[in-house]
């Protein structure tokens, strides 16, 4: 199969990328199309090449013009169809109709089977690949694009009502996620629940030890969005520190606290005990991570945090409020626990009981964790799943 992914203009996590590795075999070749990759991930991999669109305008403009001419050379009735269409998108800015023939024109110059479009919100311009080309399309299915995105812009519930029925197949981390997908037309029948992959080999740190000293180390990873739910974490460690427990909480980000939450800090005079960190290695979380003494996952919303499985692999235990998709992640009391989603108070009283575990019983949960990831998201398993659900298409 020929299949081509669109990563879009931001740095894909990594989960992306372990999920094209994952079906990187002889059987498939991988066409990977965006701005901004992590080129050097995929240098092994034979099956895959990468279309990357210059950001230099100099250079942005030759590669405009190079594909253009590439099309019309050698695709002329390809060509004629994207000029008709392109001449149809009167409700964009001519910038914008250049910046999208920049985009396609390499996809059009390499016309794969399969289509797999990683962001819903970028969906409008790629589905004329379908019904032009006869391309199948495909779409992941995004915690917040998903979940958050469309509910205060018509315009997207829009997009989403229009496409969503003649999208060929999705893709779902959780059953969650393939519920919201449900409101928007999407097919059941054509939906997949396939879970995000881990590469075990690429993180190699785990805790080792599950004593907790006279300082109780929680751990919160994640954008700085209401959605990740850190005001609720930080009433739960205002309470706790109420009543006598020595707590240090890191927030580890790649952006800037907001005001409403240094303002929170500051208004429950929790400054002495939070703290903010950014790391741009992943080894170094990881290694904050072993030395913490649980995750804290205090979303409103998600389909399912991959922090999550990395802690889970790694040992950490998880503690997390029952949205979205971790309740089909996190089962309570065998490999993590879970709290009533937006309840401060809920969190509070599963922190204090994890608190008094023995460390025995949490090593059990942490290992139990463990192999949870190893069994249901090593990248070997959903590679095989992944076959299947192109073949599919």
């Amino acid at each position: 199969m020929k299949i081509a992914f669109n990563l879009g203009s931001t740095k894909a996590q990594t989960f992306i990328y372990n999920q094209i590795i994952s079906i990187a075999d002889k059987n498939n070749k991988i066409l990977i199309f965006g701005t901004d990759i992590h080129s050097d991930t995929f240098n092994d991999y034979d099956e895959i090449k990468l279309y990357l669109t210059p950001q230099n305008k100099i250079y942005h403009t030759l590669y405009l013009i190079l594909n253009f001419l590439k099309l019309l050379t050698h695709q002329p009735k390809r060509f004629l169809t994207t000029i008709i269409y392109f001449n149809g998108l009167r409700k964009m800015s001519l910038n914008r109709k250049l910046s999208w023939l920049c985009q396609v024109l390499p996809v059009l110059n390499n016309l794969p089977d399969i289509f797999h479009i990683q962001w819903g919100k970028s969906i409008e311009s790629w589905m004329f690949l379908k019904y032009k080309f006869g391309v199948k399309i495909v779409l992941s299915l995004r915690g917040t694009h998903i979940n958050c995105s469309p509910l205060n812009d018509e315009n997207l519930r829009n997009v989403y009502r229009e496409n969503f029925p003649n999208i060929d197949r999705f893709h779902a981390v959780s059953e969650s996620l393939a519920n919201e997908a449900l409101k928007y037309g999407a097919q059941k029948k054509r939906i997949d629940i396939i879970f995000s992959p881990i590469n075990s080999k690429l993180i190699k740190i785990k805790k080792d030890n599950w004593e907790i000293d006279n300082i109780f180390k929680i751990l919160s990873v994640g954008r700085n969005k209401w959605v990740k739910g850190f005001h609720i974490a930080l009433s739960a460690i205002k309470e706790m520190c109420d009543i006598g427990i020595n707590i240090n909480y890191t927030i580890i980000t790649h952006d800037a606290p907001s005001e409403e939450i240094l303002y929170q800090i500051d208004d429950l005079e929790l400054y002495e005990k939070v703290f903010f960190k950014t790391y741009t290695d992943q080894n170094k979380v990881f290694q904050f991570m072993s030395k913490s003494d649980c995750l804290l996952l205090p979303s409103l919303t998600e389909g399912i945090a991959n922090v999550a499985l990395e802690a889970m692999l790694i040992q950490l235990p998880v503690i997390s409020s029952d949205c979205g998709g971790m309740s089909e992640l996190i089962k309570n009391g065998y490999n993590g626990y879970l709290f009533k989603n937006r309840n401060y108070i809920s969190c509070v009283n599963v922190l204090n009981n994890f608190l008094k575990l023995p460390a025995k019983e949490k090593k059990i949960i942490a290992m139990n964790a463990k192999n949870t990831i190893e069994k249901n998201n090593e990248i070997q398993i959903i590679g095989k799943k992944l076959n299947y659900f192109y073949q599919n298409c």
